[in-house]
């Protein structure tokens, strides 16, 4: 756990909402972004996905680290090129609108991460 987790109360309710809020999202699409990570190549980001799904399910709120991970996921999905989404299109690893799920998982990511 990072120095600043040791800092936060687990019955703020700052806290509790900027968590809950997060955990939904990944306990719907964690799969599923996870897939696509892979998909486009981003195998370090696609670890982080899995980082951020073992701290919801064991219910550890080191806010700071999940940042971290949010961050790094993001900066990915930023990166994603054309080549890339070529390469998955060719090879048959992705669905046909994959660069708009790209688009929505960097939406909604960076809103849960401003959240955080």
């Amino acid at each position: 756990m990072s120095d600043d987790a040791s800092q936060i109360s687990f019955f703020d309710p700052h806290v509790t909402d900027r968590y809950r809020h997060l955990a939904g999202f990944l306990s719907i699409e964690a799969a599923a972004l996870h897939e696509l990570l892979v998909a486009c190549e981003c195998y370090e980001a696609g670890q982080a996905v899995v980082r951020l799904m073992e701290r919801v399910t064991c219910d550890i709120r080191d806010l700071p680290a999940m940042r971290a991970d949010l961050n790094l996921v993001l900066r990915n999905l930023a990166e994603v090129g054309a080549g890339v989404l070529d390469r998955a299109w060719t090879n048959g690893s992705a669905p046909a609108d994959l660069d708009a799920a790209v688009r929505f998982y960097g939406a909604r990511l960076g809103d849960l991460s401003a959240r955080l």
